[in-house]
């Protein structure tokens, strides 16, 4: 039934194409009724390997709506980026580790022995803004948690190291983890410091 009526649709249209035209004097440019109906039929059976092809994509494009969506949602999300300082050697300094081991006196020292450094800074008074400030944003993950800073000295330069304290191993790992994904600076330290 379906071939029958595509039939009959090829004949309408090249009967009609035909009577629309005049074609005295342009037989020999016109396609016959027998090159027409092997056009359309070639253009039928490209069709009909397209169609697969053009089903699944029909298929599919409600599952590609959603993911547009989630990913637009996704580009409109704030990324929170922290300033890098512009001066390598100082980042490098700021990051270094202690030449030595030497705990100061008036020094906190608890057991489990581990802390995790949330960052280093220049200025003392710093270290107090930035302690409340990731206090604020992360404050289930720092719950319970005593901040203590520990003075260094590299190449001549002094730099007081924000810390958290007590942590076991494993836990100060998964707090870096965590923290570093909330784009914080994080390492797993030494629990020496003296009290914020």
């Amino acid at each position: 039934m379906i071939k029958t009526v595509k039939i009959f649709t090829l004949i309408f249209m090249c009967v009609s194409l035909f009577s629309c035209t005049s074609n005295k004097g342009e037989l020999t440019e016109k396609l016959t009724a027998e090159e027409q109906f092997e056009y359309f039929e070639q253009h039928n059976n490209e069709w009909k390997l397209l169609k697969p092809d053009l089903l699944e994509l029909i298929a599919m494009k409600k599952e590609l709506q959603e993911l547009i969506t989630e990913l637009n949602k996704l580009a409109d999300i704030p990324q929170i980026v922290t300033p890098m300082p512009t001066n390598t050697e100082q980042a490098n300094l700021i990051n270094a580790a202690p030449k030595s081991k030497k705990i100061p006196t008036n020094t906190i020292s608890t057991n489990p022995p581990y802390a995790i450094q949330l960052g280093s800074y220049s200025q003392l008074s710093k270290l107090k803004q930035v302690w409340s400030d990731i206090q604020v944003n992360e404050a289930v993950l720092l719950n319970n948690k005593t901040a203590i800073s520990e003075k260094t000295t590299k190449n001549k330069v002094t730099f007081y190291r924000l810390k958290a304290i007590p942590y076991d191993k494993e836990s100060a790992k998964k707090a870096c983890e965590i923290l570093i994904k909330q784009q914080h600076s994080c390492i797993v330290s030494t629990p020496y410091g003296k009290a914020l």
